[in-house]
């Protein structure tokens, strides 16, 4: 076996799968910070982390195996290089996954916040999450019913449907919060909290956008002829960065108390500031940075969702 064929195979597999332990590492770091912080958080937004976390705990094993398998356990056996690894397919699984549990997550937030008005979108998302998995357990079947790994493109075309679901199911949600949260709700803030307001924003799009460019490049790698295995690259990281994405969702809720700064809370009268992510509302005094970041003047809730709740009840 030439060296060429080693880079693209057994090369190509260990710089993925060191890519996939570092992924996994900033996820572990995410997950640390939401069990720490939100001790006390819904039971549902718990088991959503937990889920994705050993999903990737899963993944992450997965990888690590079929690399120990190739470089230690078959060293120096070329015929091993040939056979369908089991490690892909519980790799694909739980890439199809923790797509699936963190895409609709996704989609009930934006029919949440859109003060539950828009549900054809949430509809929409949900039904592209659902058909790509459905792709999925199809691929991995048919791997399953194949012994070379030579017979990873015979998916193709149908493992089309699987990349471009999934790419415009990201899109759409991208789409939906910064329009809701990015667009529609800018002029309704009060300028003295609209700085903070927009860090929290930027933060929540950020946290999604990673997962639609992990999609992106998924897609380009597959039009890249001659590329071997490297196509690995992203798709051993893709499960982590949709984990981590719905992960540093749900912290950013710690954020909107620390982002405060006093220059900008400053209140000469009365003021009323309702934010979709997290609800203030300070009236009838003067209110000054201390008192807002003390949390004297805040009606929040541990959950965004709470406050979200809350905000549609009182403008029903």
């Amino acid at each position: 076996m030439t060296a060429s064929v080693l880079d693209l195979t057994v090369g190509a597999l260990v710089i993925s799968a060191l890519f996939s332990f570092l992924t996994f590492g900033i996820v572990l770091c995410a997950a640390w910070r939401y069990y720490s912080v939100y001790t006390n958080d819904r039971l549902v937004f718990k088991l959503i982390v937990t889920v994705v976390l050993l999903l990737c705990i899963a993944n992450t094993a997965s990888d690590g195996y079929w690399c120990y398998n190739w470089t230690v356990t078959n060293y120096a056996i070329p015929a091993a290089l040939y056979l369908m690894p089991v490690p892909l397919l519980v790799d694909t699984f739980c890439v199809g996954t923790c797509a699936l549990v963190v895409q609709t997550f996704f989609a009930w937030r934006i029919w949440k916040i859109s003060q539950e008005c828009n549900w054809l979108l949430p509809v929409w998302v949900t039904t592209l999450s659902f058909t790509q998995y459905g792709v999925i357990l199809w691929v991995i079947s048919y791997w399953a019913r194949h012994k070379l790994l030579a017979d990873i493109g015979g998916v193709l075309p149908i493992g089309y449907i699987w990349l471009s679901t999934s790419l415009v199911a990201d899109l759409s949600i991208t789409c939906g919060i910064v329009y809701y949260l990015g667009i529609k709700q800018r002029n309704s803030i009060a300028p003295g909290a609209r700085m903070t307001f927009m860090q929290i924003i930027t933060r929540t799009i950020q946290a999604n956008v990673f997962s639609l460019v992990s999609q992106v490049l998924t897609f380009a790698l597959f039009q890249v002829p001659n590329i071997g295995l490297y196509f690995f690259l992203i798709d051993f990281t893709v499960c982590k960065t949709y984990a981590f994405s719905a992960i540093v969702s749900l912290n950013t809720r710690k954020s909107a108390k620390a982002l405060f700064n006093a220059s900008d809370l400053q209140s000469p009268g009365p003021t009323s500031v309702n934010i979709s992510m997290g609800t203030l509302s300070v009236s009838g005094r003067n209110t000054n940075a201390r008192d807002v970041v003390e949390g004297n003047d805040i009606r929040e809730s541990n959950s965004w969702v709470d406050d979200a709740e809350r905000q549609i009840q009182t403008k029903r």
